[in-house]
Formats: structure tokens, C-alpha cells, sequence
């Protein structure tokens, strides 16, 4: 029992991100900046 007591603080930790990101999303404009025309692209890897 002190086992699962202890492991809850740090499932809600782990499941905190994944819950966000589902509700809320990510943000159009950080996608959007990622492929902006002022950006250099990432060099083709060989």
C-alpha cells in the first residue's frame, strides 16, 4: 500500500503532460515558426 502511495505523485507527473497536451493541443504558430520562410532549414543529412 505505501508503494502505490508513494508512485502517485510521480504517475501524476508523467500523465500531467499527455493530459495537456490532448485538452489543449500545441500551438499553430510554434508549428507554423518551425517552417517559416526567415528560418534556415536544418541541413539533409548525407
Amino acid at each position: 500500500m505505501r508503494a502505490v502511495l508513494a508512485a502517485l505523485p510521480i504517475a501524476a507527473w508523467e500523465l500531467s503532460p499527455g493530459v495537456y497536451l490532448t485538452v489543449k493541443g500545441s500551438r499553430p504558430a510554434a508549428v507554423a515558426a518551425l517552417t517559416s520562410p526567415g528560418r534556415d532549414p536544418a541541413p539533409s543529412p548525407a
